[in-house]
Protein backbone atom coordinates (compact mmCIF):
# COMPACT_ATOMS: atom_id res chain seq x y z
CA UNK A 1 0.00 0.00 0.00
CA UNK A 2 1.19 3.49 -0.72
CA UNK A 3 0.22 6.93 0.44
CA UNK A 4 0.82 10.00 -1.68
CA UNK A 5 1.24 13.24 0.21
CA UNK A 6 0.49 16.50 -1.60
CA UNK A 7 2.28 19.38 0.14
CA UNK A 8 1.04 22.88 -0.65
CA UNK A 9 4.20 24.16 -2.29
CA UNK A 10 6.05 21.09 -3.58
CA UNK A 11 5.73 18.01 -5.76
CA UNK A 12 3.75 15.11 -4.26
CA UNK A 13 5.78 12.41 -2.54
CA UNK A 14 5.03 8.71 -2.17
CA UNK A 15 5.31 6.72 1.06
CA UNK A 16 5.47 3.03 0.18
CA UNK A 17 5.54 0.25 2.76
CA UNK A 18 7.73 -1.87 0.45
CA UNK A 19 10.36 0.80 -0.25
CA UNK A 20 12.43 2.50 2.43
CA UNK A 21 12.89 5.79 0.58
CA UNK A 22 10.32 8.53 0.18
CA UNK A 23 10.17 9.23 -3.55
CA UNK A 24 8.67 11.98 -5.70
CA UNK A 25 5.43 10.92 -7.37
CA UNK A 26 6.96 11.76 -10.74
CA UNK A 27 9.46 8.90 -10.27
CA UNK A 28 6.78 6.31 -9.47
CA UNK A 29 5.41 5.59 -12.93
CA UNK A 30 4.40 2.11 -11.72
CA UNK A 31 1.56 3.52 -9.61
CA UNK A 32 -2.06 4.05 -10.55
CA UNK A 33 -4.51 5.94 -8.35
CA UNK A 34 -7.46 3.78 -7.31
CA UNK A 35 -8.89 5.55 -4.26
CA UNK A 36 -8.39 9.06 -2.92
CA UNK A 37 -9.40 10.62 0.36
CA UNK A 38 -9.05 13.77 2.37
CA UNK A 39 -10.44 14.98 5.69
CA UNK A 40 -13.93 15.33 4.19
CA UNK A 41 -14.44 12.57 1.68
CA UNK A 42 -13.37 9.32 0.04
CA UNK A 43 -13.79 8.56 -3.67
CA UNK A 44 -12.82 6.26 -6.52
CA UNK A 45 -10.32 7.78 -8.93
CA UNK A 46 -11.99 9.30 -11.95
CA UNK A 47 -15.45 9.43 -10.34
CA UNK A 48 -17.26 12.41 -9.00
CA UNK A 49 -17.02 12.87 -5.25
CA UNK A 50 -20.83 12.89 -5.38
CA UNK A 51 -20.62 9.22 -6.36
CA UNK A 52 -18.57 8.53 -3.25
CA UNK A 53 -18.14 4.85 -2.39
CA UNK A 54 -18.56 5.54 1.33
CA UNK A 55 -21.96 3.91 1.30
CA UNK A 56 -20.68 0.96 -0.76
CA UNK A 57 -17.62 0.26 1.38
CA UNK A 58 -18.78 -0.49 4.91
CA UNK A 59 -15.30 -0.52 6.54
CA UNK A 60 -14.78 3.12 5.48
CA UNK A 61 -18.04 4.07 7.17
CA UNK A 62 -16.92 2.19 10.30
CA UNK A 63 -13.65 4.13 10.36
CA UNK A 64 -15.50 7.44 10.04
CA UNK A 65 -17.86 6.50 12.87
CA UNK A 66 -14.92 5.61 15.14
CA UNK A 67 -13.18 8.86 14.25
CA UNK A 68 -16.33 10.83 15.09
CA UNK A 69 -16.73 8.96 18.39
CA UNK A 70 -13.13 9.79 19.29
CA UNK A 71 -13.58 13.44 18.36
CA UNK A 72 -11.29 13.35 15.33
CA UNK A 73 -13.97 14.57 12.92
Amino acid sequence: MVLTYFPDDADPVVLDNLINDIQPRSERTDLKTIFSFNEDSFWVAGESRLNSPQTRIRPWGDVRKRMQTEGLL
